[in-house]
């Protein structure tokens, strides 16, 4: 089979627009997130008040990047120019050559998003019913509209921009999505249908329906309103739901060989993928569901031939809920034994927020950038421990590191667990 290399990135990020500035804000422990009223990019929620249980977000914030985009492209909803944008960053990054030919049709691209089109499809129905006030009239409906809630269309138009003829696919397996799209890229030149992927999520959730689902079941946080910055608190006793961001990253990968014929910087070697279904519920994440998770660990692992004592990071999913917190330290513990106590395991949510599909993507990107960099950034607001959370969460302040393997883990409503094993490169 062959191996799988990680040669360019691109991210959009409530900590910043470019990676060294993502890479930064994490390895400082600055929190991205803020107050909902205090959101720029969305005026749907200029109606409404305290409805909201929950009012904390983590936005994007000076997308100036917006303005360089072709117009066709700026014409779209945000999640759409989020995707074009990191997509462009990570090409760019990889140094490849865009005009050739001999590539096109062997270079494939796989997008996901958990939500879509939200702020747009939220404009559409006012614009067309008079704020909700009348029937829907389709003349004010944009004929471009389906070019907004088409999930697909960040990858359709990512290959039209391109000139790109190989596999152009589209998936969402909800907060899952950003491990489940990478593995399947990795999957696709492993098997020798591409030789280049674009691998790329893309999520701009904030919008008064989107963000209303998820208070309406609880899962958002609550505890710190007043406190916005202390609000995402993985695997703290006070903990209380997730924080809801947005955000877009990108990873360009290569068949291995590809990339050291062409002298490409690689980041690192993708070497393992799993991904497990707990078939029980469509948000719970109860104790009960932890071997599920357990087997994902077990599967990627297996695939890149190591054992636990070769995993030296994991990036968890960690999403700052009860159950979630505490779940995903029993499969831990599950799947690496006695060892789990000695592997630091760091919360990237903790500083920017929840982005649904997009979440683990960053997750993917801050273990990349440990193994690069030599630093584990922290899991900030870590103040009171929860006994069913003991693991070494890296709290509050960033370290060395000088590992070889990363784990990274990602969970979703619907059950589905990916998993994926990155590998330094040596030398």
């Amino acid at each position: 089979m062959r191996r799988v290399v990680i040669t360019g990135m691109g991210v959009v990020s409530p900590l910043g627009n470019t990676i060294d500035a993502f890479w930064r804000g994490l390895i400082s422990g600055r929190s991205g997130i803020k107050s909902l009223k205090d959101i720029t990019h969305c005026d749907l929620f200029e109606r409404l008040g305290d409805e909201f249980a929950s009012q904390v977000i983590a936005e994007v914030e000076q997308f100036e990047e917006a303005q360089q985009l072709p117009e066709h492209i700026r014409r779209r909803d945000r999640y759409v120019q989020f995707a074009v944008e990191v997509a462009l960053q990570a090409v760019r990054d990889a140094h490849l050559d865009v005009s050739s030919s001999a590539i096109r049709d062997h270079w494939g691209i796989a997008f996901t998003t958990a939500v879509g089109a939200a702020q747009t499809t939220e404009d559409t129905y006012c614009l067309a019913t008079q704020n909700g006030s009348e029937a829907v009239d389709p003349a004010k409906v944009s004929p471009e509209f389906y070019l907004d809630w088409l999930c697909n269309s960040p990858a359709v138009l990512l290959a039209q921009l391109f000139d790109l003829h190989g596999p152009c696919d589209a998936l969402s397996s909800a907060c899952a999505s950003g491990v489940d799209v990478i593995g399947y890229a990795f999957e696709s030149i492993r098997d020798g249908d591409a030789t280049i992927m674009l691998a790329l999520s893309s999520e701009a959730p904030l919008a008064p329906t989107r963000f209303g689902g998820c208070d309406v079941i609880h899962c958002l946080a609550t505890g710190f309103n007043d406190e916005p910055q202390r609000a995402s608190r993985p695997f703290d006793k006070n903990r209380s739901g997730f924080v809801m961001g947005e955000g877009a990253g990108a990873f360009l990968l290569e068949e291995r060989e590809h990339a050291i014929k062409r002298g490409a910087h690689i980041y690192a070697e993708i070497t393992g993928f799993g991904l497990t279904s707990n078939a029980t519920h469509m948000v719970s994440l109860k104790p009960a569901v932890a071997p599920h998770l357990t087997r994902a660990i077990k599967q990627a692992m297996d695939e890149a031939k190591i054992k636990p004592q070769d995993i030296h990071y994991i990036n968890p999913h960690a999403s700052s809920t009860n159950q979630n917190d505490q779940t995903e330290t029993s499969a831990i513990k599950g799947a690496l034994g006695e060892y789990a106590y000695e592997v630091p395991v760091s919360a990237t949510k903790s500083e920017i927020g929840h982005s649904l599909a997009t979440a683990s993507f960053f997750g993917a990107m801050a273990a990349v950038l440990s193994l690069t960099e030599g630093m584990l950034h922290p899991t900030i607001n870590y103040e009171e421990p929860d006994p069913l959370c003991d693991l070494d969460c890296v709290p509050n302040q960033a370290r060395p590191f000088t590992g070889t393997n990363s784990l990274v883990l990602a969970s979703g409503f619907s059950g589905t667990h990916a998993t994926l094993v990155l590998q330094k490169v040596a030398g």
